[in-house]
């Protein structure tokens, strides 16, 4: 929004709002894009790979996912 003096002079610069924040848009959980507001993950791809971390995470704590240590521990070097 464009912001205008009583003398119609431009107040701020077109597409900057007066805190300076030229974009307020929130990220996406999984690939942090941006995603529309009140969403928290941007597509169907992101949710099913939350999803699948999820569950791996949650079958490895309980023993169901031994033979997948070493590509868990391959994700655990990776960050």
């Amino acid at each position: 929004m464009t912001h205008l003096s009583r003398g119609k002079t431009l107040l701020t610069a077109r597409g900057e709002a007066i805190s300076g924040n030229r974009m307020s848009y929130t990220r996406c959980l999984v690939c942090l894009g941006p995603v529309a507001k009140g969403k928290k993950i941007c597509s169907p791809r992101c949710r099913l790979v939350k999803w699948g971390a999820n569950t791996l995470l949650e079958a490895y704590r309980e023993g169901r996912a031994d033979g997948l240590r070493d590509i868990i521990r391959q994700l655990a070097e990776v960050s």
